[in-house]
């Protein structure tokens, strides 16, 4: 029996969230979590979930790994025999001629070990796809809510500067 891993993106964001120190949700009503954690400020940690749970390339590439997880499912079984029954009769008599038939795909048992090998080559490509992704997206949702909180910590910076600066006019006249 072959094992395959189970392949969704979860599985990859628990090891990315295991990497950073960090939990994702495990939460089957995506847009609930999404409405309950954009109700309050956002943090690092919950713009990357949002991330890794809303976004549809990941969700396209969890797709590509079942589909590789089925491609190796399918390599890795033989093809079901053909078996075949004949019955031949003649018009001058009650003699018939029946004759059975069993085949089963020989080249394809033979070619079984090596399909199998290029079918786990292919699952093990869509994690490393998959994988790479996450990681990406983390990595990009991370930075967005840093340069973000930074363009406002400037801007309050600025709107601090700029009372002051009106303050000192004032005391100045």
């Amino acid at each position: 029996r072959i094992r395959v891993a189970e392949p969704e993106a979860a599985v990859l964001g628990q090891v990315l969230a295991a990497e950073r120190g960090r939990a994702l949700p495990q939460t089957s009503d995506a847009a609930a979590y999404t409405r309950e954690q954009l109700a309050q400020p956002l943090t690092p940690q919950a713009a990357v979930a949002l991330a890794l749970l809303n976004n549809p390339d990941l969700r396209a590439r969890n797709a590509q790994l079942g589909i590789a997880a089925a491609d190796l499912y399918e390599a890795s079984r033989m093809a079901n025999p053909m078996i075949s029954a004949t019955r031949l009769s003649g018009d001058s008599g009650p003699r018939s001629q029946l004759t059975l038939g069993i085949g089963f795909d020989v080249l394809g048992l033979l070619t079984l070990p090596a399909n199998r090998r290029n079918a786990q080559a292919g699952v093990e490509a869509a994690k490393l796809e998959a994988g790479s992704a996450i990681v990406e997206l983390a990595t990009q949702a991370e930075r967005a809510w840093f340069e973000a909180a930074a363009a406002q910590q400037r801007a309050q910076v600025r709107e601090l500067a700029a009372r002051a600066a009106s303050a000192s006019g004032e005391i100045a006249q």
